[in-house]
C-alpha cells in the first residue's frame, strides 16, 4: 500500500507576518513621512517666500503712505509759500500807493511846523533840498534783489528823495502843569516824541542825523537839529 504524500506548507517569514499585521500602520507612516518630506522640501520654501512677499508688500505700502504724507506736506508748504508771496506783493503794492508822486514841499513845511508847535518847539529854520537819487536807486535795487530771491516779482521803482534839515529851539514852560503822579518830560523826551509825531504823519521818511545844542536844563533855550529824508516817485 502506497504511502500518502504529505503536503507541507512553508511558514511565512516574520517580516511578512509583521507587514500583514501592521499594514495600515506602515502605510500611514509612509504617507505621513512623504507629507513631512514634501512640506519641508516643497511647501516650506514656498511658505517662506510668501511671508517675504507679504513683508515686502507691507513695507511698500508703508513707504507709499509715507510718500503720500510727504506730498501732502509739500503741497501745504507750497500753498503757504504762495500765500506769503501774495501777501508780500500786496504789501508792496500798498506801500507804493502811499508814496507821493511829487516832493510836496509846502505840505512838508506846514506839517513840520505844526507838529513842532504842538510839542512846544519853535521852528528856527527849515531847509529842503533834493536828495541823492543814486543812493536811493541803489537801495531800491538792493531791496528788489532781496525780494526777487523770495520769488516776489517787483517792478523797478526809482524813488526820488527830499532832504529836510530842521532846526528847533525848546524852552520849557515853568508854569506848565503836569498830570498828578507824572513827572515833567525832559527836553530830550519831548524831542523824541516830536520825532515819533513826524514818523506817524509823514508817509515815508528816514532820520538821517540828529544834533543837539546844550542840554543844560538851566539854559534859557535848548536847540535841536536833525536831517530827515522823505521819498516820492
Amino acid at each position: 500500500m502506497e504511502k500518502k504524500k504529505e503536503i507541507k506548507f512553508e511558514q511565512p517569514s516574520e517580516i511578512l507576518v509583521f507587514m500583514n499585521r501592521y499594514f495600515l500602520v506602515i502605510i500611514a507612516v509612509i504617507i505621513i513621512g512623504l507629507l513631512g518630506v514634501g512640506y519641508f522640501f516643497l511647501l516650506s520654501p514656498k511658505i517662506d517666500n510668501i511671508k517675504e512677499l507679504e513683508k515686502e508688500t507691507t513695507d511698500i505700502e508703508e513707504r507709499r503712505l509715507l510718500n503720500e504724507n510727504l506730498l501732502d506736506k509739500i503741497k501745504e508748504l507750497e500753498n503757504k509759500y504762495d500765500d506769503i508771496i501774495a501777501d508780500r506783493e500786496n504789501q508792496l503794492s500798498e506801500l507804493m500807493k502811499i508814496i507821493p508822486d511829487d516832493p510836496q514841499v509846502a505840505e512838508l513845511f506846514i506839517m513840520t511846523e505844526r507838529l513842532a508847535k504842538q510839542r512846544g518847539f519853535e521852528l528856527q529854520s527849515i531847509n529842503i533840498s533834493e536828495g541823492a537819487d543814486g543812493e536811493v536807486a541803489a537801495s531800491v535795487e538792493e531791496a528788489e534783489a532781496a525780494m526777487d530771491e523770495e520769488g516776489v516779482q517787483m517792478q523797478a521803482h526809482s524813488l526820488k528823495s527830499t532832504v529836510i534839515h530842521i532846526s528847533l529851539s525848546y524852552e520849557a514852560d515853568p508854569d506848565a502843569e503836569t498830570e498828578e503822579g507824572k513827572e515833567a518830560e525832559t527836553p530830550y523826551q519831548v524831542f523824541k516824541n516830536y520825532l515819533v509825531d513826524l514818523e506817524n504823519n509823514l508817509r515815508l521818511m528816514d532820520i538821517q542825523s540828529v544834533s543837539f545844542g546844550s542840554l543844560d536844563p538851566d539854559a534859557e533855550a535848548l536847540t535841536f537839529g536833525f536831517d530827515i529824508i522823505t521819498y516820492y516817485k
